[in-house]
């Protein structure tokens, strides 16, 4: 039973999983909003259910991700920081997205501002920041796939003025 387990014991019961628009990139080079159930601890953190999404599970179950901050003008010119959370897989036999070119797929959620923890629903008006974070991410994220280097943006702060 789920409830016994360690892992799923730290979850609250009482709640259903949210259910959280994001942005898939997948390996047909089509960007396009997916939904995603998310699960939330007793501390309040949250935990994408991202395998349903994710391709070739069999070759790679390991899925990493990047904290991106970006600051760009909202509609009415003011200042908005965002900040968003891409998650990818790293092996060299996954299928290629040539449109990104790395390997695999890229989700992309939004966070919330105050704590980094807590995952939200993406906006529609996130679309043009969201793939813009992605193609930003694509050549870290293709060294780290291709030479086995480092992930050098830990954290990847960019600017859409």
């Amino acid at each position: 039973m789920p409830g016994h387990h360690p892992f799923f014991s730290r979850f609250t019961v009482m709640s259903p999983p949210r259910v959280l628009r994001a942005r898939l990139h997948d390996i047909d080079g089509v960007a396009r909003f997916i939904s995603i159930h998310t699960l939330t601890s007793a501390e309040s953190l949250s935990y994408p259910i991202l395998e349903p999404h994710l391709a070739c599970l069999n070759i790679q179950p390991v899925v990493h991700s990047v904290l991106v901050r970006v600051m760009h003008r909202d509609s009415s010119g003011q200042l908005e920081i965002s900040y968003f959370r891409c998650f990818f897989r790293r092996h060299r036999r996954l299928p290629r997205n040539d449109t990104l070119d790395v390997q695999g797929e890229v989700i992309v959620m939004r966070i919330l501002d105050v704590d980094f923890t807590q995952l939200e629903d993406l906006r529609p008006t996130d679309t043009e920041i969201a793939d813009h974070v992605v193609h930003l991410l694509a050549p870290y994220l293709h060294d780290f796939q291709e030479h086995r280097t480092p992930f050098r943006a830990a954290s990847l702060n960019t600017r859409l003025l």
